[in-house]
């Protein structure tokens, strides 16, 4: 295969040649970069045999200065594209090329007007573009020179439109003037085109004109499209020279009205289309007498219609008369189409229809009236329209459809009335006996046929039986965004049609009917469906009426043939605690419903069905009357279709007797003691989370199911059979969580609590004598603990009880309180504890600090020269710019020696005051602190002391004798104005 490749390669290559002076590659096509002289070059890129493409840069050069490149082999040209080159190169391109002949030649930008001269040597071209020329006119002896040319396209080129041009082009059959023609087009101006058949010109805004005789002498013409101009009248008869003509297309000009006579005698025209964003005016014979017309367009014209303005059209199969602000439609406009297929009448402002409008249309298949103002559709709208198949309504404003609207109609397929105001009520019929007989079906009752029916976006709020009973070809029911609440699946959802997709997403409903009877999908009698109903966006209620559509996603169902119901984005809007979850998550123990309280007990809280245990559960405060009667649980659990009945209470029952229960729980209600006998009508009883002590052996016996979980049951020797035979048996549910103290039962053997109980008794006399002995020994000891401690301290012993702090031991202080003037009352408490009761040496301002010396300077000597800062933490102390100093001074000495040196005691909340310090905050994260109204601040501040007169705090009162109080001066410092410390305590004394 590469050597394949290879050859193929080199083969390319052997057979490309570079033309001297060029530069060349070879790529998804051939280049050439042909440079002549002073900045001009000419640029060839190409297919052989395909096409050519030449660009020039440049005009100094001739037909001498081009390379001879083989790029035709002698075969005619498909294509040659000639860009931005002066015309004269043409007459010389075939021979550069080696073709004799291009079959179609593009001039793009050309750099003068093309004439016969330039183009004679190109042979037989067949397809001519002109395109961003400089002419001003038609090329017209360049035409002439040019005999094989059948199709010209003359698009962006500034051309005015003369008499005769064309008058040696009779050999043309397709002529486009787009993008460039400006002026009138005059009398004459296409005489000569005796051959043509296609006419386009588009795009021309600049011409505001057409002379009468203008198309004289288009005889063989067929096709003729006039197309965003700026031409505002068309003279009648300007179309009768084109006795052939099978194709109109005015769209998107200026047109002011269709004169009549402007169509006379087109017998051929199959074709009209007429499109503009101005008004346009249609008379009464404007589109009349048209055999052959069989597809006619007016849309976006803004047109009224004319009673005759079809007359003697017959052959029209498609109308479309769409977007024109049509308000009715007179009673006999469609009277004469009695072939017409498809009709569009959308985004008009249709507001009535009269009965028979339609009925003319006998073969009519298609009918659009989307985006009207339609109100109501009458009886007998569509009577006699056996053919019609599909019918579109909407977007209107529809609050009403007679039932005898589509009699006659019963070939329809599709109907589709989305987003309008319908109900869909059903009819009422009065017999003579004054009885009102309901008869439930919709509009569409007598459509057997109907495979779709759109309704999506009204306010209906019923499921009809026709669509179930009457529609057996029905394929898709679109009721998505109505009113629909309720879903009862034995009447609603049982539908003849084999395979039908009904689509009620995003109504209101909350409870789905299913019957109670179901098959697994392995049983032989299952039925399959292929029906689906879509649920999307329905607010359910998720209880127990929806329990057996939990069944169903489960893979159950019943004997008679269901619906698939498609729920993978439903969520449920109620009850409160499953509010926002998705339903096909949810277990079918999850679907229960509350009673209302008429239906519930008197003396209960709750009644709740629990369709997944198939019982009623009653959570009562006693034992009413009536449930004392015999068999009325029975009776109360069959009401709604339950097996069982389980009670909850809140104070125990005297007695058992009549109560048929499946559970009777008793758990949480501080149960000391059994009051009542085991019956085995009760199937199981909860006595968990009480305080029973006894374990209950009657019920054991009982063989009564029993939860018995965290109850303090009595765990000794003397217990311990009873242990043992709880422990075997199979009726306590609960068994793998009861505890005998710390332990779990079956972790355990009873049998070992005697061996522990004598055990401990032994270690229990032994601990007596032992404690007596610890006792006296301590009272001798604390008796003499003066002597006995100063004696160990004088001799040094024991040294590790009385540990110094070395690096601080030489400090001037053991404390540096900090704190705000306004909380000095919380200081006189404090000092005491500190200097008397822990013998703690402490600096304080107002005593220790010299008056008059400046204070940050006071600050930073009495932290340096402190072993502890105690801060009296505040909001007043946040509010003192000297108090926040001093604890940023003793922060930042802790920081530098890697210490402990703050002992914070909290006064009040400051977490939002506004002055509180990232630093102060930091350090409340990372460290304890003390609250002033804790229980055990005394200990707790002990603890925080620096050890330096620990032997006082390990053994109080012993140095009493030696602590003095230190005296204190007569001072009450206060901050001046300076920054300067006062004593006010003169000035007090004075």
């Amino acid at each position: 295969m590469r050597l394949l490749i290879l050859a193929a390669c080199l083969s390319a290559s052997a057979a490309f040649h570079c033309p001297k002076p060029c530069d060349c590659g070879i790529g998804d096509e051939q280049e050439y970069f042909c440079p002549i002289e002073d900045n001009t070059k000419v640029i060839f890129k190409a297919r052989t045999n395909e096409y050519v493409n030449i660009r020039c840069e440049g005009t100094n050069f001739t037909c001498a200065d081009l390379p001879i490149i083989n790029l035709a082999n002698d075969l005619p040209l498909p294509s040659l594209s000639v860009n931005s080159c002066p015309p004269s190169i043409l007459k010389c391109v075939n021979a550069v090329l080696n073709t004799p002949s291009v079959t179609s030649l593009y001039v793009v930008e050309g750099l003068a007007p093309l004439e016969a001269e330039h183009v004679t040597g190109l042979g037989d071209v067949e397809r001519f573009i002109i395109d961003q020329g400089p002419e001003t006119r038609v090329p017209s002896s360049a035409l002439a020179a040019l005999p094989s040319v059948r199709h010209l396209r003359i698009t962006r080129t500034p051309l005015s439109l003369h008499a005769h041009d064309f008058a040696n082009a009779s050999q043309l059959e397709f002529l486009q003037l787009s993008e460039g023609v400006t002026g009138r087009i005059p009398e004459d101006a296409f005489l000569g085109l005796t051959n043509l058949q296609t006419l386009n010109i588009f795009g021309n805004d600049g011409i505001t004109e057409i002379d009468v005789n203008a198309l004289r002498g288009l005889d063989s013409l067929q096709t003729l499209t006039i197309w965003s101009s700026g031409i505002s009248q068309i003279p009648a008869g300007t179309l009768a020279p084109a006795a052939r003509l099978q194709t109109l297309g005015l769209q998107f000009n200026q047109l002011e009205d269709l004169p009549p006579g402007l169509l006379s005698n087109l017998t051929s025209l199959e074709n009209i289309t007429i499109q503009q964003a101005t008004p346009l005016k249609l008379h009464t014979h404007s589109i009349a007498n048209l055999p052959s017309l069989k597809n006619l367009i007016i849309t976006d014209s803004s047109a009224n219609l004319p009673e005759e303005l079809f007359t003697g059209c017959d052959a029209i199969q498609t109308l479309n008369l769409s977007g024109n602000n049509i308000t009715s439609l007179p009673p006999g406009i469609f009277k004469d189409l009695k072939k017409l297929e498809t009709l569009q009448l959308n985004g008009n402002r249709i507001a009535k229809l009269d009965p028979g409008v339609f009925s003319p249309l006998k073969q009519l298949k298609s009918l659009d009236l989307n985006s009207n103002h339609l109100e109501v559709l009458p009886d007998h709208l569509f009577s006699g329209l056996s053919n019609l198949e599909s019918v579109s309504i909407d977007d209107n404003l529809l609050v009403n459809i007679s039932s005898e609207a589509f009699s006659g109609a019963s070939g329809l397929k599709t109907v589709s009335l989305k987003n309008n105001q319908l109900t869909l009520k059903s009819q009422y019929t009065f017999h003579s006996d004054g009885y009102e007989n309901i008869q439930d079906y919709s509009p569409f009752s007598l459509l057997e046929s109907l495979e779709g029916l759109y309704l999506s976006g009204n306010q209906i709020s019923t499921m009809f039986s026709d669509w179930v009973m009457v529609m057996n070809k029905l394929q898709k029911l679109d009721l998505s965004y109505n009113n629909i609440t309720l879903l009862d699946a034995s009447t609603d959802l049982q539908f003849l049609s084999p395979k039908v997709e009904v689509d009620l997403s995003h109504n209101h409903i909350t409870d789905i009917i299913l019957p109670f009877a179901v098959l697994s999908k392995e049983d032989p009698m299952y039925a399959r469906s292929n029906n689906t109903v879509l649920l999307e966006g329905n607010p359910l209620s998720c209880d127990c009426g929806l329990y057996n559509l939990a069944m169903r996603l489960k893979g159950l169902k019943p004997l008679n043939v269901e619906p698939n119901f498609i729920v993978d984005n439903v969520y449920c809007a109620s009850p409160k605690h499953l509010k926002g979850k998705l339903f096909k998550k949810l277990s079918p123990y999850d679907l229960n419903c509350e009673l209302p309280d008429d239906k519930c007990e008197p003396n209960c809280l709750s009644c709740e069905i629990r369709p997944a245990a198939s019982e009623l559960a009653l959570n009562c405060n006693k034992i009413s009357r009536n449930m004392s009667e015999k068999d009325y649980l029975k009776r109360s659990a069959e009401q709604y279709r339950l097996q069982h009945v389980s009670l909850k209470l809140k104070s125990p029952p005297t007695s058992l007797d009549n109560l048929e229960l499946k559970l009777l729980d008793l758990s949480g209600i501080n149960l000391t003691e059994i009051p009542f006998s085991p019956s085995l009508d009760v199937q199981a009883i909860d006595f968990s989370h009480n305080n029973l002590t006894d374990i209950p052996m009657d019920f054991l016996q009982a063989n009564i199911s029993l939860y018995l979980s965290n109850n303090p049951f009595q765990c000794d020797c003397w217990n311990s059979e009873d242990l043992s035979y709880l422990k075997t048996r199979r009726n306590v549910l609960d068994l793998d969580s009861i505890k005998c103290g710390e332990k779990l039962l079956v972790s355990m053997e009873p049998s070992d609590l005697c061996n522990n109980w004598r055990a401990a008794a032994v270690a229990s006399g032994t601990f007596v004598v032992l404690v007596l002995i610890v006792i006296i020994i301590a009272m001798v000891i604390y008796k003499n603990s003066h002597t006995i401690i100063a004696f160990i301290i004088n001799r040094g012993l024991c040294p590790c009880c009385f540990v110094e702090d070395l690096d601080d031991i030489n400090k001037e202080y053991d404390v540096f309180v900090s704190y705000a003037h306004k909380d000095r009352k919380y200081l006189d408490t404090l000092m005491p504890k500190l200097e008397n009761d822990f013998g703690l040496k402490t600096c304080v301002h107002y005593r220790d600090w010299f008056v008059g010396d400046f204070i940050p300077d006071q600050i930073n000597r009495s932290v340096e020269k402190s072993r502890k800062t105690i801060i009296i933490l505040s909001n007043n102390f946040l509010d003192s710019a000297y108090a926040n100093m001093e604890f940023r001074a003793a922060h930042n000495l802790a920081l530098k020696e890697g210490k402990s040196r703050i002992i914070l005691i909290l006064l009040e909340d400051v977490a939002n005051h506004e002055k509180l310090s990232e630093d102060l905050k930091t350090h409340m994260k990372m460290n304890t602190f003390l609250k002033w109204e804790d229980s055990r601040f005394n200990e707790k501040l002990q603890r925080a002391m620096p050890l330096r007169n620990n032997k006082k705090f390990v053994f109080p009162g012993v140095f009493k004798e030696a602590s003095e109080k230190t005296v204190r001066s007569g001072l009450d410092v206060h901050l001046n104005s300076e920054g300067q410390l006062v004593n006010v305590a003169v000035k007090d004394a004075a």
